[in-house]
């Protein structure tokens, strides 16, 4: 596999050729090394991103209104329905594998028809 030349080892490299070489334009080192820093990837590894944290409030919330409602097996609709925040099926369906991937609720698959399955989650 080839190694990738990203931006930042492109700037990396020649402001270190630069410097080197004996280049005395201090402005332009400086811009490049200010183009450098934006160019640096973050290290995100293990941080949760602003909408997981909010997923995972709203999964909690979803359990409780679960066990308020004496349900103990919901489609998406319920979500929407019963959680404040939750307003579309598409963010019911999210909230629901957030639930899931924190071992909430569990996921089951039924078939409808030959062509169509339903999904069903249940408290775990």
């Amino acid at each position: 596999m080839a190694n990738t030349v990203t931006y930042f080892i492109a700037l990396d490299t020649a402001i270190k050729f630069l410097e080197d070489n004996g280049f005395d334009n201090k402005d332009v080192i400086d811009k490049l090394v200010t183009l450098r820093k934006q160019k640096a990837t973050k290290n995100t590894a293990g941080k949760k991103s602003a909408a997981r944290e909010k997923n995972e409030d709203f999964a909690n919330a979803l359990v409780k209104a679960m066990r308020d409602a004496g349900e103990t097996e919901i489609r998406a609709a319920f979500v929407r329905d019963n959680v404040d925040g939750v307003n579309t099926i598409a963010k019911a369906v999210a909230v629901l594998n957030v639930a899931a991937d924190m071992g909430l609720i569990v996921t089951e698959k039924r078939a409808k028809s030959a062509t169509r399955n339903e999904l069903v989650y249940k408290l775990a």
